[in-house]
């Protein structure tokens, strides 16, 4: 098992950049798998998971500083 210490010290930022694609990607799965839902419709993606992992991704981002008043609007 490594060592925290040196895992703390191989760690790296993730570049915004980097940040902003995954967002915008979480965004359009979490509209899919909703608009899917929507329609009586089920597909390869689960929305519950799509939707936490958006949560943690903006929350990241900055969106929001509160984990539990990040906005999931679709």
């Amino acid at each position: 098992m490594a060592d925290v210490a040196d895992f703390v010290e191989g760690a790296q930022l993730v570049p915004l950049a980097a940040i902003q694609r995954q967002a915008d990607l979480l965004y359009a799965m979490h509209w899919a798998t909703v608009e899917a839902r929507l329609h009586g419709q089920t597909g390869p993606l689960n929305e519950s998971l799509i939707r936490e992992r958006r949560r943690a991704v903006d929350w990241v981002y900055g969106v929001e500083q509160d984990w539990d008043e990040v906005p999931l609007d679709t």
